[in-house]
């Protein structure tokens, strides 16, 4: 007797069981997370060396996942690392600033320029399309220069943050794609 078609398989755990094992994976390391909004299944993280102009492989690959939580930090992104037991970890407000340089999401933090490379395009622009949406109905800039970081008066100058991403996605065209 023949197996049935393929196309009468049913999966061995339906989605809805998947996405509940997976946000309590990742509240086992935050406790605090309370919704994944958005993943992408394989990524490559790469830091950006301002003074040499070069980009170096990061020790972080794995599955990308957006969190919501429910304190401070409200939004981040997590990466969870099978190179190491680390895993990857950034707020997405607040410094946070990033720019679409396909197959990259190129992100500064409040210390560094990194990029993450995406083994799928379209997941590439579904991230970059969530961090737009989360960045951008959660800005907070504040009025009075006062009140300003200096990273963010520097900013609101046009000096920074902008040319420091440009620098980061010129050397991203020099660069080979990684094997």
């Amino acid at each position: 007797m023949a197996p049935p078609p393929a196309a009468n398989k049913k999966p061995m755990l339906d989605q809805a069981v998947k996405d509940q094992t997976t946000l309590r994976v990742l509240q086992r390391d935050d406790g605090e997370v309370e919704e994944i909004l958005g993943s992408a299944s394989h990524v490559t993280l790469y830091a950006f060396d301002m003074d040499a102009k070069a980009w170096s492989r990061k020790n972080v690959e794995g599955t990308l996942f957006v969190v919501k939580r429910r304190s401070e930090p409200r939004f981040q992104f997590v990466v969870l690392n099978r190179l190491s037991t680390e895993n990857c970890r950034e707020d997405l407000l607040g410094a946070f600033e990033f720019e679409l340089s396909p197959p990259y999401l190129l992100y500064r933090s409040e210390s560094e320029v990194n990029g993450i490379w995406f083994y799928r395009q379209e997941e590439c622009d579904e991230m970059s399309a969530l961090f737009n949406k989360i960045t951008t109905a959660f800005a907070r800039t504040p009025t009075n220069p006062a009140d300003m970081s200096p990273e963010l008066l520097l900013q609101s100058m046009g000096i920074g943050v902008r040319s420091t991403l440009a620098a980061a996605a010129a050397a991203v065209e020099q660069y080979h794609e990684p094997e």
